[in-house]
């Protein structure tokens, strides 16, 4: 079985980039009501094309 990458053409993933459902927020949001508070620091690992990095930056300090 051969495995390609379906992001090859920039068209590609710029089409995933803006197309792509994004419901990155209501988790982060969820977590944060039950906290309480803002983050001092957040990592967001496999970070792909940064969805839930932009939505988790509105929780967190850094």
């Amino acid at each position: 079985m051969k495995v390609t990458n379906p992001f090859k053409l920039e068209v590609e993933a710029k089409r995933y980039h803006e197309y792509r459902p994004q419901y990155h927020s209501i988790p982060y949001k969820l977590v944060n009501d039950f906290v309480g508070k803002r983050y001092s620091k957040s990592l967001d690992v496999a970070c792909g094309t940064g969805h839930s990095t932009m939505a988790l930056s509105k929780y967190s300090e850094k």
